[in-house]
């Protein structure tokens, strides 16, 4: 009896170390796992910075790349804005190249013959006129343009094709360069092209015409 009492006192110290040795571990685990977790919480915040790092980062490029697109459009649109005026002023100079061609024949006694605008305000001279049902009309204007349809007829060819090439363009403000056109015709001009347009002759004209003013400035009494 006696043994087993020495045996249960030596056992009651080392249980509490065993005790001792358990709480030890056990909060050595305790803390090894909220390390654990700081841990990961760290890894997860650094995680989160890296994203947003990324986000941001993706962003920007976006917003380079919009920029650089937005740039290229740009540019692309003054190339092409570019290439019209020059097409355009080209066919502008080519316009009035044909007018100074245009020539009256000599007369008789050796005078130099009338050339370009003074020559189509001579044609313009033999166009007759009349109201008619309210409207003033030309009474012998096809007559007219047949004896000078080499020079009518590719005048009003070349001045035809530079307002379409104006109204077929990508360009917004359409009327600037028509208006510069139309600034340069004379009035002599706008009298042939008031009695063009009524004839069959001018006929796929005429909405150009309308559109873009051309008859704006024409001399009162050819407007209707």
């Amino acid at each position: 009896m006696a043994a087993i009492f020495k045996t249960a006192e030596k056992a009651g110290p080392a249980g509490d170390l065993f005790g001792a040795i358990n709480a030890l571990f056990t909060g050595l685990a305790f803390a090894g796992l909220i390390g654990t977790m700081i841990f990961q919480q760290r890894e997860l915040k650094l995680q989160r910075r890296e994203l947003k790092l990324q986000r941001e980062e993706v962003a920007q490029t976006r917003a380079e790349i919009a920029g650089q697109r937005e740039q290229m459009e740009l540019q692309n649109k003054q190339m092409r804005k570019q290439i019209f005026e020059n097409t355009f002023f080209q066919m502008l100079r080519v316009f009035n190249e044909y007018i100074q061609d245009i020539s009256g024949p000599f007369n008789t006694s050796g005078n130099i013959p009338r050339k370009g605008r003074d020559q189509l305000g001579f044609i313009a001279s033999h166009v007759t006129y009349a109201g008619i049902d309210g409207e003033i009309v030309s009474l012998n204007y096809e007559n007219t343009y047949k004896d000078y349809s080499d020079d009518l007829g590719g005048y009003f060819r070349v001045l035809y094709n530079i307002i379409k090439y104006v109204h077929t363009s990508d360009q917004k403000d359409k009327k600037l360069y028509t208006n510069i056109v139309r600034a340069q015709l004379s009035d002599s001009e706008l009298i042939l092209l008031k009695a063009n347009l009524a004839t069959p002759v001018g006929k796929k004209f005429v909405s150009y015409a309308n559109e873009y003013e051309l008859l704006k400035h024409c001399p009162e009494v050819w407007k209707n």
